[in-house]
């Protein structure tokens, strides 16, 4: 782990019948108190890009991009700005900027390629502490509240909303998050506000 990257690696192996056992990965604590968990259930079926089944044991790897470094914008694998997002629908929803509160990747490798979906959905957990504001309202988030999920839709070189994160449980001065996935990408919890483009002036010296 480096500075602003958290990251852990996990070998999923797997059977005729897709993963052997119930696997989990967990990244280590970041700078801002977070923590990115993953769990495959027993039997999921994982496929590349096509939805063909990517066969035999898969190496999955698990990072945390903390934005309290200033590296980390430098070395994120995408921007969190939108030329044109869309929605969950596939509506076009223009030019976004986004306050994330966790962002985050799982890539996943096996002989046969790169997995990128999966037949039943991964659970993912992100842990942040206890007080952290709500990115859109501001209010310290609570259990029961609802945080957008966005994943980065490498078809179309922008962001995608993919519904919303719940805030499931607190224990001590943690609050635990919890969303489901089906496929993989680079991801955030987070809010949006819109914005348009910035103004460009000419300016001509006729002297």
């Amino acid at each position: 782990n480096i500075d602003g990257l958290n990251k852990e690696k996990v070998l999923i192996a797997q059977g005729s019948n897709g993963v052997l056992e119930q696997v989990a990965a967990q990244t280590p604590s970041s700078q801002n108190g977070q923590r990115i968990k993953i769990e495959v259930a027993p039997n999921t079926r994982m496929m590349d890009n096509s939805g063909q089944t990517v066969s035999g044991d898969v190496d999955a790897y698990v990072v945390n991009y903390d934005y309290t470094h200033s590296i980390t914008n430098k070395v994120a694998p995408v921007s969190l700005f939108a030329n044109n997002a869309r929605s969950q629908t596939g509506e076009e929803l223009g030019f976004l900027n986004f306050a994330p509160l966790a962002v985050y990747s799982i890539d996943m490798f096996g002989a046969e390629g790169e997995v990128k979906a999966f037949d039943k959905p991964i659970k993912v957990e992100v842990e942040i502490p206890t007080g952290t504001p709500h990115p859109e309202t501001g209010a310290p988030i609570k259990i029961g509240d609802q945080i957008e999920a966005w994943s980065f839709n490498e078809d179309i070189g922008d962001w995608q909303e993919e519904g919303n994160a719940t805030v499931v449980s607190e224990s001590g001065d943690k609050l635990m998050v919890q969303f489901e996935q089906s496929h993989l990408s680079t991801w955030f919890f987070g809010g949006r506000f819109f914005c348009r483009p910035s103004t460009r002036f000419l300016i001509q010296n006729d002297n």
